[in-house]
């Protein structure tokens, strides 16, 4: 079995390969939802989103934080709720803040980050290079798939919850 060498640095990475592709469109859904560009390259969206996603970012990170405080300041001023309430204002504060927590972790590990994503899509093009096996690679993209299935699944289901407490 021939070994795979280290990749190195400035190497330029095939775009023809799928795994590419998807990784590609796992950073460009990822930017467009609100995250970050975690991407090896510039998104290949148009300059006015961007500009526009950059101005208005800051606000809307003060604004999230705001409302993350929002919470837990609710549970000294909203002593007399009900328990469909108080289980409700529990919850949230609970998701809220540890999604946001999770959001500022990413972010101060973002170098790492997209580090990780250079380093996933170029062990899968020198992977192509010594076993271009098509069964294994349509595997690896119908798990990928489920899993990103399972998480916009997890997230509709708070989402969905959010509009029902909206709807109260």
């Amino acid at each position: 079995m021939p070994r795979i060498k280290k990749a190195s640095r400035n190497m330029t990475l095939t775009k023809d390969n799928r795994t590419y592709g998807l990784f590609h469109t796992i950073c460009k859904i990822a930017f467009l939802g609100g995250g970050n560009n975690f991407w090896l390259e510039d998104m290949d969206c148009p300059a006015i989103l961007t500009k526009i996603y950059n101005a208005i970012n800051p606000v809307l990170e003060v604004i999230i934080i705001l409302f993350i405080m929002s919470h837990f300041g609710a549970f000294w001023t909203q002593p007399n709720l009900t328990e469909t309430q108080s289980t409700d204002r529990m919850l949230l504060t609970c998701v809220n803040g540890i999604s946001y927590t999770v959001y500022v972790n990413i972010l101060y590990y973002k170098p790492d980050m997209r580090e990780l994503v250079r380093e996933l899509v170029t062990f899968a093009a020198r992977l192509k290079e010594v076993s271009n096996d098509g069964i294994i690679e349509e595997m690896m993209h119908r798990t990928a798939f489920r899993y990103m299935i399972a998480l916009f699944l997890v997230s509709s289901a708070v989402v969905s919850y959010g509009f029902q407490s909206y709807n109260k």
